[in-house]
């Protein structure tokens, strides 16, 4: 059998895993939308969001990684980047850059406010 959903599903969904570095309780930053516009060039951009909702509008230079398949996508990511993942309202990426950072990628944060945030601080999405 094959849980298609993958681990940061299951850790949605509140099942426990058994895991020597818990992912519960790490703390990973938050990048607010200024600073992430202003450096965007500087990270790798994860957007989690279903690919329904990266069609309407997306960060330049973003890999779609719905969350449902990001323990199989994330091995195309690369372990030396900074890593900064997005949703739409900001609640889901915190579980994924925790997943992210329990799987030995260093550098990751996530968006404060989502994609949602960065509309409402004035930047525009990619379409």
């Amino acid at each position: 059998m094959v849980f298609t959903e993958g681990i940061p599903a299951w850790i949605k969904a509140g099942y426990a895993i058994n895991s020597p570095s818990p992912i519960k309780g790490a703390a990973v930053p938050a990048i607010d939308s200024a600073r992430l516009h202003a450096s965007l060039n500087d990270f790798l951009v994860v957007d989690i969001r279903p690919e329904s909702a990266y069609d309407l509008g997306y960060l330049p230079g973003s890999h779609a990684m719905p969350l449902a398949y990001l323990s199989m996508l994330s091995v195309e990511l690369p372990k030396n980047r900074k890593l900064v993942v997005v949703d739409h309202s900001g609640n889901q990426c915190q579980i994924a850059a925790r997943w992210l950072l329990s799987k030995g990628f260093g550098d990751v944060c996530w968006l404060k406010g989502g994609l949602v945030g960065y509309k409402k601080a004035g930047f525009e999405l990619e379409r």
